[in-house]
């Protein structure tokens, strides 16, 4: 199937470093990121950043375990790509950039190759799947940065 995704723009009036430690909060992910049911750090760099998480997901068909591999520009950048888990591959970043008024531009990109997942993943339910990766990933984080 190979990987599919997309990206999606937003800006919000918190700061970018706001943004980033949002990211970076792994551990707080279920009570603020809809379908992340639980979020483990696994390894961190040697600035404490989790930089090996393991998560499961509720993809509304099924649950699904992943774990990623996290990179680092901060505060600007985090980066992720795929280790193991359910899905054949993952890869995807958030790009935080000031907007001089003190808020931020920002870019999600995901793509996901579902592998076997994509099996029960077709037509609307492939539809909702990416909206769920895209959509609602930026909606969240939006609304944690915005409620802080």
């Amino acid at each position: 199937m190979g990987l599919e995704g997309g990206e999606l723009s937003f800006v919000t009036a918190a700061s970018p470093s706001d943004c980033f430690a949002a990211v970076l909060d792994f551990e707080s992910y279920p009570s603020w990121q809809g379908p992340i049911e639980s979020c483990t750090v696994l390894e961190r760099d040697s600035d404490g950043r989790g930089s090996l998480v393991e998560s499961v997901v509720d993809l509304k068909i099924r649950q699904a375990r992943y774990v990623l591999r996290y990179s680092y520009e901060e505060p600007r950048l985090v980066r992720w790509t795929f280790v193991e888990g359910d899905p054949k591959d993952v890869a995807g970043e958030f790009v935080f950039e000031d907007d001089g008024a003190g808020g931020t531009r920002g870019v999600y990109r995901q793509a996901i190759d579902v592998g076997r997942l994509g099996m029960l993943a077709r037509g609307p339910a492939k539809a909702g799947l990416k909206k769920l990766l895209l959509d609602e990933a930026v909606r969240d984080l939006k609304a944690r940065v915005e409620a802080a």
